[in-house]
């Protein structure tokens, strides 16, 4: 019968994946010593200078699809907002970390797996290169005081300088097997 996408009559089908992840934390608190208050870090507490607790919410995406040694793979996670109490009176010392959502692209070519490419320059036998863009949408946390100003040291480009990053990468490993698996009788063998 038909395999993958490949339908009837069709060539071999590719492979996708997808996943996708929910965390709900109903509890998160921390006694940091005997005798000291309970830090309730889903509402308000916090223990770090740059966190803002922890999200009641979390989710994670991973997603793929690859044929013939061409792919790509598209991963993502989304946090809900928190709060981090501040002194009684003083609005400027309430935090508000808003939600948050960061997506991550990969694009790859296993050049090895091209039969025709590969005759022509068998250098390119266990080559691949990828293409990576990470925070391919720019997002930075959002961080409002009491006042909806947002503190300097909560400045997204002060959290986050880098942004959006492209990579592109080559990668080559010596001594592989051709297409198909058969090595050459002889020589040197991993």
């Amino acid at each position: 019968g038909p395999r993958g996408f490949g339908g009837p009559g069709g060539g071999r089908g590719g492979r996708m994946t997808f996943s996708l992840y929910h965390t709900w934390v109903f509890s998160d608190r921390v006694v940091l010593r005997d005798g000291q208050p309970e830090i309730d870090l889903l509402n308000g507490g916090t223990i770090g200078a740059s966190s803002g607790g922890t999200p009641r919410h979390k989710l994670e995406l991973q997603t793929g699809y690859s044929q013939s040694g061409l792919g790509m793979r598209l991963t993502g996670s989304w946090q809900s907002g928190t709060t981090v109490d501040g002194v009684d009176g003083y609005a400027a010392t309430k935090l508000r970390f808003d939600d948050f959502a960061k997506f991550d692209l990969r694009l790859f070519a296993d050049l090895g797996q091209q039969p025709k490419l590969v005759d022509k320059i068998p250098f390119l036998r266990g080559a691949r290169v990828t293409f990576s863009v990470s925070n391919l949408l720019d997002s930075r946390q959002k961080v409002r005081d009491g006042n909806g100003d947002t503190p300097y040291a909560y400045s997204p480009y002060y959290l986050d300088p880098v942004g959006r990053a492209f990579q592109l990468t080559f990668r080559k490993l010596f001594f592989t097997a051709p297409p198909g698996g058969q090595r050459p009788s002889g020589g040197f063998r991993p």
